[in-house]
């Protein structure tokens, strides 16, 4: 007996994760199959086939003949299970040399078999074989479950790449809900912009203009060693890189009274958005 671990071609699909039932198969070349044992195949040998992830159930299993059997063997019968668990729980004693292309496996009825805390395989076992087989490709496919514990799924996986989680062509967005559908529907409003007039972010910062206790923290700052203290800031640059400890307050006291602004803007907004503002009293907050 020998197990085959080096095959044709990777399992594809979804490999994860969600609660529902995903597909994964791969293609088994029993000619490349020869070549990774170095000698001829022979009745009790292994093929993995696909390997399944821990905590993980297959449903249910089988194989599809996509190119015929060759070789001299009158007799080449094909299981699929899980060795060392129920090697024929999906598949027993499939005729391969006499099947013709397309032809499907018929199942064992024997499932579903739960891989627990270590990943396993399911394989391909070769329970009869007169003569030789040389040639030929089967596509193994299994429906697969993961169960693990829901209460431990999540706080394991947060770094996971979505595109990769869900078998998601790279960059590709799963949808999109654009701010003009979204204003479309109701559910928003175009952006208005405010003036705030502040003197910084839009004079300027000079020196000789600031308070002595201003004075001090323009002072107390480390500008760059190569430059001179500057004596004047102008407006692009307080908007680039210096911040003004209470400009956000400033903004905020044109917003002071939230009430005042929304009824003033209730010939805007949408009636459900007016609708959800007409339950909030002046002195209420609004969390996210």
């Amino acid at each position: 007996m020998a197990t085959v671990t080096t095959l044709s071609s990777a399992a594809r699909g979804s490999d994860a994760r969600g609660r529902a039932p995903y597909l994964v198969q791969n293609s088994i070349d029993f000619g490349a199959a020869v070549t990774a044992k170095g000698t001829a195949l022979a009745a009790a040998d292994i093929i993995q086939a696909i390997t399944v992830p821990a905590n993980t159930m297959i449903l249910d299993a089988g194989f599809e003949v996509t190119t015929v059997h060759a070789g001299t063997s009158s007799d080449c019968a094909l299981d699929l299970g899980v060795t060392g668990v129920d090697p024929d729980a999906y598949v027993d004693a499939f005729d391969f040399d006499a099947a013709s292309a397309g032809a499907y496996s018929v199942g064992a009825g024997n499932g579903p078999l739960t891989v627990g805390a270590t990943a396993d395989t399911l394989d391909v076992l070769i329970q009869a074989q007169t003569g030789t087989t040389t040639a030929g490709v089967i596509r193994v496919f299994a429906l697969l479950l993961d169960v693990d514990d829901i209460g431990t799924v999540g706080a394991d996986e947060v770094d996971r790449d979505t595109y990769e989680l869900f078998d998601l062509e790279r960059g590709v967005p799963t949808d999109a809900y654009d701010l003009e559908d979204a204003i479309h529907d109701g559910y928003l409003v175009p952006p208005k912009a405010v003036s705030v007039p502040l003197k910084f972010p839009t004079m300027g910062i000079n020196y000789d203009d600031l308070s002595d206790e201003e004075k001090e923290q323009w002072d107390a700052i480390e500008w760059d060693a190569e430059d001179d203290k500057p004596d004047y800031i102008d407006p692009a640059s307080v908007n680039k890189w210096l911040f003004n400890q209470d400009t956000i307050d400033k903004v905020l006291e044109h917003l002071k009274n939230p009430i005042d602004v929304i009824s003033k803007a209730s010939d805007v907004f949408p009636a459900k958005v007016m609708d959800f503002f007409s339950h909030v009293s002046a002195d209420e907050t609004v969390n996210d």
